[in-house]
């Protein structure tokens, strides 16, 4: 359905010359659409003449600008021009795309090139078109000769570090008159910048020696103005201008476009706008500034819907299933069946919207719908037959031989009977039943579920039968002694997973190899072993550890040559084995060279060990000296050594004459140096020993003594 709409038309007239422009809004033509869809409105803006839109960073020239007709300024004819983002026109095209100079330092007329000569300020200040909210910057020539005019335009454009405050306003220049007018919406002042906000409005020529202001409007002067509109008039010999105030008129221009609903919802500023309408809606746009215009556009939302209802087939092998259809929306309605493969089962075109495939089986089937204005709906159903679909579980999940397995149907459907086949001859009609195997192995268990109308389904799981477990377990080394680590291992049947050990001696274990000391005794081991799959079993074993002997023959010991010690090394009833060869737990030794002796003790192979160092010790030393001075040190001649019993000794002078004679029970007795009870003299002397040791062995000794003082 499309619905012709009419224009908003704007008309402005100004006395001086004429000029008519009316500036268009235009939403475009109403439509329709369908539910869930969207659709692009499009506004069109036709302000009698080909508006072009400026995008300039800031403080810059346009490119060359063409007017559209010849212009006559301070007795220059132009054509041509620049454009400036700080709002003036500039006809020195050499610098076109170039910097705009900027600030403003002094006041026109002036030859200083920081100020642009060959200008129309309207006003000149620093206005930035680059940031949000950007604004609009536009320019048009409008008209036919001889009566054409050149709008620069500027729409909401922010000021330069103030950018919440906007500058809108125009500059006209009229054909054949040269007129320039100046129109402004808002003249605003940015107080942070440029000395407080300077502005110049005015008209400056091409040496810098002549300019037109509008009083009050030059630099320095801070201002501010709002719907203001001025004209400058040139003399005949355009070298000055009559300023004249003039009603505010702008032209309409391109502006900032708005989108909004009938209740005012906001929808955006661009020209295009995509809406997904619900429902019937109506939508306005406006130009919010530098002329105004609006239109509004409806888009009508067609609400095709369908209801279906469906029929499943009794079972999976008939075909007494349907799906009909009613459709409400514009008819008529084409209705179009078709099965899982895109095959066409049925079409019709039916003004009620009302329409039913029959004879259907199990399946999907794909429905669609399309009403008089092309709006579409698409459904997929899917016919099923009465989830006859058997099912069964079973506990406990593992099964083991000798426990009974409950069988429990979890068919979908309500099925009227049971046939069970447990896979080792055993049947039943139960709908839940018991069943306990008597063997381990794997046996195939089928329920055959029968419903109503004759309809069957089977169901068919593998239900494996373990053997319940055997504990049994074994220990190294076989022989054990006190001071041994057994190691235990476990050598159950089956999945065994959880090992308890106790080992007799208040003392527990887990794991499936531990390992424990024990003292010498007897235990009971026990092992209860948990199966991963069936249950647990227990077994005990008796264990005898066998202390190690510790034999102790002695220290040490020294002998003289052919003394005899006996040695014993305990442990009665163990077995002995000496390093001499002797087997008995008593030995002899008798003493010769100096030798290591050693005992094995053997407990059932349980074996401790000793051993003795035997060496001589029967030895005698005799002094080459002595000094019988009586300072307790070395005052008696005697001889020193081990295992001696006594000895006899005879102290002959260098003449031969005998000084002393002595007989000693032991070594502590000697000569003290005299001879009758006087001091012998220094000097060397000779001695004649015999010496008697412990074990009745006698040896005698010669040499000589040497007496100090």
């Amino acid at each position: 359905m499309i619905v012709k709409k009419g224009f908003l038309l704007l008309m402005f007239l100004i006395s001086v010359t004429c000029r008519i422009l009316a500036q268009n809004v235009s939403a475009g033509n109403d439509t329709t659409i369908c539910s869930g869809t969207s659709v692009t409105l499009h506004a069109q803006v036709d302000s009698a003449g080909a508006i072009t839109q400026l995008n300039l960073p800031d403080d810059h020239y346009s490119s060359v600008v063409d007017l559209g007709f010849n212009f006559n300024y301070y007795g220059n004819t132009y054509h041509k021009c620049l454009l400036s983002t700080n709002v003036y026109i500039y006809f020195d095209t050499t610098e076109a795309n170039g910097y705009s100079v900027w600030p403003i330092n002094l006041a026109i007329p002036t030859t200083d090139p920081s100020v642009p000569q060959n200008s129309i300020m309207g006003p000149w200040h620093d206005v930035d078109p680059s940031v949000s909210p950007f604004g609009i910057m536009s320019y048009a020539t409008f008209g036919s000769a001889p009566n054409r005019y050149f709008v620069f335009n500027f729409c909401g454009v922010p000021m330069f570090s103030c950018n919440n405050l906007l500058f809108t306003g125009q500059i006209i220049l009229y054909e054949g008159s040269n007129i320039i007018e100046t129109h402004m919406t808002s003249k605003v002042v940015c107080t942070t910048w440029n000395n407080g906000g300077a502005a110049i409005h005015g008209l400056h020529n091409i040496t810098g020696t002549q300019a037109s202001v509008v009083p009050n409007r030059n630099y320095p002067t801070i201002w501010t103005t709002s719907n203001d509109g001025r004209r400058f008039t040139p003399d005949s010999s355009f070298a000055s201008y009559t300023i004249d105030t003039i009603p505010f008129q702008p032209i309409p221009m391109l502006g900032n476009l708005q989108w909004t609903t009938m209740a005012g919802a906001f929808l955006g500023n661009d020209q295009n706008v995509i809406v997904t309408p619900t429902q019937t809606t109506s939508y306005i746009v406006n130009m919010t500034d530098c002329g105004v215009g609006a239109d509004t556009v409806t888009v009508y939302v067609s609400q095709l819907d369908t209801t279906t209802f469906k029929y499943n087939p009794a079972c999976p092998n008939s075909f007494d299933g349907f799906i009909g259809v009613n459709c409400l929306g514009s008819a008529p309605f084409t209705i179009t069946w078709q099965d899982q493969q895109g095959n066409t089962l049925q079409t019709v075109t039916s003004s009620t919207g009302n329409d039913t495939l029959f004879n259907l089986g199990p399946g999907t089937y794909h429905l669609t719908v399309t009403d008089s204005i092309g709006c579409v709906k698409s459904h997929y159903y899917t016919l099923s037959a009465v989830s006859y679909n058997a099912q069964f579980n079973y506990s406990p999940l593992i099964s083991c031989k000798g426990i009974p397995t409950v069988y429990t149907n979890t068919s979908t459907g309500i099925p009227v009977s049971f046939s069970w086949n447990f896979g080792d001859g055993g049947n039943s009609s139960l709908q839940n039943p018991t069943h306990t195997f008597s063997s381990s192995g794997s046996y195939t268990v089928q329920m055959i579920a029968t419903y109503a109308g004759g309809c069957t389904d089977t169901a068919t799981k593998i239900i494996i039968v373990h053997d319940p477990i055997n504990a049994d377990f074994n220990w190294q080394p076989s022989n054990i002694c006190d001071s041994d680590t057994v190691q235990f291992y476990d050598n159950s049947s089956q999945f065994p997973i959880i090992w308890n050990w106790t080992y007799g001696d208040g003392s527990f274990g887990s794991g499936e190899t531990p390992t424990h000391q024990f003292q010498g005794g007897d235990y009971t081991i026990k092992l209860v072993a948990t199966d991963s799959l069936c249950g647990t079993d227990s077994i005990e074993k008796d264990l005898t550890v066998y202390s190690t002997p510790h034999p102790n023959i002695g220290p040490d010991t020294g002998l003289c040559y052919g003394e005899t010690i006996f040695l014993d090394a305990g442990y009665p009833s163990f077995t002995h084995s000496w390093s001499n060869g002797d087997q008995n737990q008593i030995t002899s030794i008798e003493a010769g060279e100096p030798t290591y002796y050693s005992v094995a003790v053997n407990n059932h192979g349980c074996i401790g060990y000793d051993s003795i160092y035997i060496f001589l010790e029967c030895n005698v030393a005799v002094p080459s000296g002595f000094s019988p001075n009586g300072d307790g040190h070395n005052d008696i001649f005697r001889p020193s050594g081990n295992k001696i019993k006594g000895y006899s000794v005879n102290i002959f002078n260098r003449w031969g004459q005998e000084v002393f004679s002595g007989d000693f029970g032991g070594i502590d007795y000697g000569w003290d140096g005299k001879y009758l009870g006087e001091d012998c003299d220094i000097g060397v002397y000779i001695y004649e020993m015999k010496i008697e040791y412990v074990n009745n062995v006698k040896e005698e000794l010669k040499g000589n003594i040497t007496l100090l003082r």
